[in-house]
């Protein structure tokens, strides 16, 4: 599929989503899949897997750090937001089958401290994403302004905080992709998922582009990878891509930087 970018921009402006986009072959997106698996497999008795998954796993998986700086994926949200691109962040996503786990509705940028919302998050489908299997659900036009969110004490919500906005909703639209597809959305677009219902696990890759621009506003300095273009701001400490599978200074380094921002997203927060 050639991806038609002047669609993008007017969609997304309307919409604050656009989607699908073809990105990786049915070989690249098993590969990052079987990857993804062999780290659950190695690492999983080693390292608390959920919280490198849920923040920066781009910083220990070579395969992953590329997926970030795929050009089909920063050519259309160059359209959106700029030649230059950073990446904030990035989460791994897992539904298992059967299981109750779901992602309450809310918006991305509302917990991050960063200073306006020239930010698109790209969700690459590393398997199939369907109605049964809980792809992700996005509110219509919703991405207009920042709305009250509360924290809930539901274990099954896969955010960090179990949080979930508070509005009354309508004109969901079910954003079911092919495994290798890809959507954007904006970082006030509304946006959730249900359980999985399906017999196999449902993984996503959630990538947030921001712009040199940006600022954390919440301490001195915060830490991003340049995806494409020039970054002339100096912002934000630029990573470098990984040099192996989970090398041990590159976790400790990643497990550093997740806690700083952690202190950011999860304030105030009390479980």
């Amino acid at each position: 599929m050639q991806v038609d970018t002047d669609k993008i921009v007017v969609d997304f402006s309307r919409d604050g989503f656009y989607f699908p986009i073809d990105v990786l072959g049915k070989r690249e997106v098993n590969s990052v899949r079987g990857q993804i698996q062999s780290v659950e497999e190695k690492y999983g008795k080693t390292y608390n897997l959920e919280d490198i998954f849920r923040g920066h796993a781009h910083l220990v998986m070579p395969i992953l750090y590329d997926l970030a700086c795929h050009p089909i994926i920063t050519d259309a949200v160059t359209h959106l937001l700029g030649p230059d691109l950073l990446v904030w962040n990035t989460s791994i996503f897992i539904k298992e089958p059967k299981a109750e786990t779901f992602v309450g509705l809310h918006q991305d940028l509302y917990y991050w401290g960063l200073d306006s919302n020239e930010e698109v998050t790209a969700w690459v489908a590393i398997t199939p994403a369907t109605l049964e299997n809980g792809c992700m659900q996005f509110v219509a036009g919703s991405h207009k302004k920042a709305v009250p969110h509360f924290d809930t004490c539901n274990k099954n919500n896969l955010l960090s905080r179990r949080q979930e906005l508070k509005a009354r909703v309508k004109d969901i639209i079910n954003v079911q992709l092919k495994a290798g597809q890809c959507s954007l959305h904006h970082g006030h677009t509304f946006h959730s998922s249900p359980p999985n219902r399906s017999e196999d696990r449902r993984i996503g890759f959630a990538i947030r582009y921001i712009t040199p621009r940006m600022r954390q506003t919440q301490f001195s300095h915060d830490f991003a990878i340049l995806a494409c273009g020039q970054d002339k701001h100096r912002n934000f400490r630029l990573l470098p891509r990984p040099r192996g599978i989970f090398a041990k200074e590159e976790v400790k380094r990643m497990k550093a930087i997740h806690e700083i921002q952690n202190s950011i997203y999860m304030r105030d927060f009390d479980p």
